[in-house]
């Protein structure tokens, strides 16, 4: 159980990551226009 707990941790804070450094590139491409 522990295990899983981990990796849905994991699992959630690289989804974070990926989606804060999309929403960033975003921010900077709509910028440069």
């Amino acid at each position: 159980m522990d295990d899983f707990n981990i990796i849905l941790c994991i699992d959630f804070v690289v989804k974070s990551k990926v989606r804060i450094f999309f929403h960033y590139n975003n921010l900077i491409i709509y910028r440069g226009d």
